[in-house]
């Protein structure tokens, strides 16, 4: 095997580990819920606090990449990954899961930042279409094989074997990449810009935080007149700091590139209808139906497998025609699939919901080669790090935004339709009709956002139509 393959090979070890964690807690959730006897909202925090760090850091680990290497991140990544992944079977209450969870984040930002840098610094710009199909497809697998494997290691064993049987994975990914993937580090030498990562954590910690939040604590709650405010203050601070910066966690000019921000911006706000899928499917199924945590795995499984097929066949699509058609027409076949899916909801219909979610998954098998080929090829090569990492953050921020969103609005709906306060709204006490009405709620906010992406899409489009992507 050539050793580009074989550094792929290795590198999609460890995203379909990062992704498997990504989908396998989605079964999680009820489950926890129930266990501690908290508020679905406040069980959600088990994925915003890793959302949370990890969206964070990932432009600050695609930037070490650049100057460090990827081996030396990728590694180090896996390490924190596999300590955290075993910690949190030890859990003694829900707010230890989301302190580890939170510490997770760290190491799954190193792992994804520097995996899209490390398959692109092996392949040229002609094969890029290709292999990110190849990584869209292990990306499937692990995102499909995440619920149904947890629904079988819920019903069969108990929720803390969700997370320690993983560690075996993630040391043999460990023990592979420091033995075959080069050093391949960039004799540069390393100034920390300790300031910009701090200013970036702040600020897109803020930001997370009202998303996540506002529609508990309510507009006028002290904290998220706080977090508004360090945004507000921090975005034109963050922004002098890196413009002047001799080494700059962000470099400002990648985003004048209109190809470069419109692609990210399209990544993060299509993303967020993943979470809001994998968020509320769960609870749909198991409190709004009835079924078993298994079937809730399934439902998942079939909404994140189908795009292994696609994957692939839309990374050859891509490199023969282009990213603009590609990723129209995915965003397209996203909202329908997104408002049958509230249809399906709204009538308890579990076998059009299973048609629909592989609808979706079509969509986004589509979309992701179209839309990462569009961004690493709109950078210069000593960029790469930058740009995988300013992918990974715009889809880790749009999962962010997507179960932010959807518990906090879940939450709302189930809380109005109730007649009861958010905090002391746990869905296993309602009626099961109330919580197919709170999910299709959530489900149509998040075809809107999506339908907003479109519309800047197409004006986009309209407006730089002589521009190749």
């Amino acid at each position: 095997m050539e050793p580009k393959w074989m550094v792929f090979v290795i590198v999609s070890f460890g995203m379909f580990a990062t992704t498997l964690e990504g989908t396998i807690v989605l079964v999680v959730y009820p489950v926890i819920s129930e266990f501690f006897n908290t508020s679905a909202s406040t069980v959600a925090w088990i994925g915003i606090g890793y959302f949370l760090t990890s969206c964070s850091l990932l432009m600050t680990m695609g930037w070490l990449c650049d100057l460090w290497g990827g081996k030396r991140v990728y590694v180090a990544g896996t390490i924190i990954f596999s300590i955290t992944l075993f910690l949190i079977s030890f859990s003694q209450n829900v707010y230890h899961i989301i302190l580890l969870r939170s510490l997770q984040g760290i190491g799954a930002a190193m792992v994804i930042s520097s995996s899209t840098a490390l398959i692109a610094s092996q392949f040229s710009k002609e094969e890029r279409g290709k292999v990110f199909g190849l990584s869209g497809a292990v990306v499937g697998l692990g995102l499909g094989l995440g619920p149904l494997i947890g629904g079988l290691l819920i019903e069969f064993i108990d929720w803390k074997s969700v997370f320690y049987t993983r560690v075996p994975l993630s040391i043999i990914c460990l023990l592979l990449s420091v033995k075959i993937i080069d050093q391949n580090i960039a004799k540069k030498e390393i100034k920390l810009d300790l300031l910009g990562s701090f200013y970036l954590f702040i600020l897109l910690g803020s930001l997370l935080f009202v998303i996540s939040q506002i529609n508990i604590l309510g507009y006028l709650s002290p904290l998220i007149i706080l977090s508004l405010v360090l945004f507000i203050v921090f975005t034109p601070i963050f922004l002098y700091q890196e413009l002047h910066s001799e080494f700059p966690v962000v470099q400002i000019n990648m985003f004048k590139n209109p190809v470069f921000l419109v692609s990210i911006i399209t990544l993060l706000l299509i993303y967020q209808s993943w979470n809001t899928i994998g968020y509320i499917t769960p609870f749909v199924t198991t409190h709004g139906m009835g079924y078993s945590i298994v079937f809730s795995g399934f439902l998942l499984s079939i909404f994140s497998l189908v795009r292994i097929a696609i994957a692939p066949i839309a990374g050859r699509l891509t490199d023969i025609i282009g990213s603009k058609i590609l990723i129209f027409l995915s965003v397209i076949l996203l909202i329908i699939s997104l408002i049958l899916l509230s249809f399906a909801i709204r009538y308890g219909a579990s076998l059009e919901i299973g048609l629909v979610l592989a609808l979706a998954s079509i969509a986004f098998g589509l979309f992701d080669p179209a839309n990462n080929t569009a961004v690493v090829n709109s950078v210069p090569q000593d960029r790469l790090g930058m740009a995988s990492a300013s992918i990974a953050t715009a889809r880790q921020t749009g999962l962010a935004i997507g179960i932010a969103f959807s518990s906090g609005i879940f939450g709302s709906r189930l809380a109005h339709y109730n007649q009861s306060s958010i905090q002391n709204t746990q869905v296993e006490n309602i009626n099961s009709d109330l919580v197919l009405l709170a999910a299709n709620d959530t489900i149509i906010l998040s075809a809107a956002v999506c339908a907003l992406t479109l519309l800047v899409f197409v004006f986009w489009i309209k407006s730089h139509f002589s521009m190749s992507i």
